[in-house]
């Protein structure tokens, strides 16, 4: 992270304040679908139990032989490995699968067959809201800092509230990173600008996961980034 002073970092704050519109009021709410199928359901529970024992050969076994890996590729489980590299203990997958598969999700279509979304906050966006200007709040009383620090003045609190996020601020500082978080500058449904751990901060352009039903069959169908 670059280092600066307070002083700066209110100050360019405060200009973003003055700078960009309020966005329009709304809010995504939590949605998990998957009761609805108690077939899908135990595979949801097999797969976090797969990430959690980093359980390479069961996570392989449920993907679908065409798995569409980016809007590049040519999709496939063969470059799926390539790209994650599970053989590394480090291999990013695990957080990344984690987090969409605990953040609900909704039965929709993929490729014109029933499928399952995760997480809720790309199945459910809304359209009026472009998914690269605007994230979801994924979370109860989030605070808003003036300061990339959990010890800067609480500005506001958001639940589950849909925000701007501001690019320009944060390209100019580099990568706020502090007190073991990092941080993303965006402005409130109210006009004020500050900064939320991206902890509780999604994108519906982030990672996202479809499943598919084959032959009685749960697979993961598409594991993507981007739009």
């Amino acid at each position: 992270m670059q280092r600066w002073t307070s002083k700066l970092v209110i100050g360019l704050t405060l200009l973003v304040c003055l700078t960009y519109s309020a966005p329009p009021k709304g809010k995504l709410y939590p949605v998990d679908e998957a009761s609805q199928d108690a077939s899908f359901l135990e595979f949801r529970k097999k797969i976090v139990e797969a990430i959690r024992n980093r359980d390479k050969d069961y996570i392989l076994s449920i993907l679908d032989p065409d798995i569409k890996n980016s809007f590049g590729g040519d999709g496939g489980i063969e470059e799926f490995k390539s790209l994650w590299k599970l053989d590394k203990p480090e291999s990013e997958l695990w957080n990344e699968l984690l987090v969409v598969l605990t953040l609900g999700g909704a039965f929709g279509e993929y490729l014109g067959e029933t499928s399952f979304e995760a997480p809720y906050v790309s199945a459910r966006w809304p359209d009026e809201y472009d998914a690269y200007e605007y994230m979801a709040i994924v979370g109860e009383t989030v605070s808003v800092r003036l300061e990339p620090s959990l010890t800067a003045t609480v500005i506001d609190t958001l639940s589950y509230d849909i925000v701007k996020r501001v690019y320009v601020l944060c390209s100019v500082m580099g990568e706020i990173k502090a007190d073991g978080h990092t941080w993303m500058l965006i402005i409130t449904p109210d006009g004020k600008a500050g900064f939320v751990s991206q902890k509780y901060l999604r994108s519906a352009t982030d990672y996202r996961a479809y499943f598919r039903k084959t032959d009685g069959k749960w697979f993961m169908a598409c594991f993507i980034a981007g739009d």
